[in-house]
C-alpha cells in the first residue's frame, strides 16, 4: 500500500449519527491520495452518497459498504447500502470528479471517481 495504490473497505452502520465518521474517513483518504485540494469535495460527495444509502435502507439499520481504490489515474469510492432503487443521471462535478449510480445485486452502489494527476 502507498499513495499511489490501495484498496480497502470499511463497513457503518446505517444511522446518520456515522456521517461525521464518514466524511473524516474520505477527507482522509482523498487527502492521502492526492492531496488536501481533493479532500473536500470528494468527501462531501462521500457523505451525500453515504446519506443516500442510508435512506434507501428506510430505517431498518442495514449497513453501509464503503470500498476506496486508489490507483495511478484516480481515487474511486464505491458506497452500497440499503435495498431500495436509486436512480440518477451521472454528473460531472468538474475537475476530474463524477458521480454514478447503479443497482447491483439489488442494492443501491455510487460510483465516486476523482482523477488524479
Amino acid at each position: 500500500m502507498n499513495q499511489r495504490s490501495f484498496e480497502f473497505t470499511v463497513q457503518v452502520s446505517g444511522t446518520r449519527a456515522m456521517l461525521g465518521a464518514v466524511r473524516d474517513l474520505a477527507s482522509q483518504v482523498a487527502t492521502y491520495a492526492g492531496g488536501k485540494a481533493l479532500a473536500a469535495a470528494v468527501a462531501d460527495e462521500v457523505v451525500t452518497a453515504t446519506e443516500a444509502a442510508i435512506a434507501a435502507g428506510r430505517g431498518d439499520g442495514s449497513p453501509v459498504d464503503l470500498r476506496f481504490l486508489r490507483t495511478s489515474e484516480c481515487l474511486e469510492v464505491f458506497v452500497a447500502g440499503g435495498r431500495a432503487t436509486l436512480t440518477a443521471a451521472p454528473l460531472s462535478r468538474g475537475h476530474g470528479l463524477s458521480v454514478d449510480w447503479q443497482q447491483t445485486d439489488g442494492r443501491p452502489v455510487c460510483h465516486i471517481r476523482q482523477a488524479i494527476a
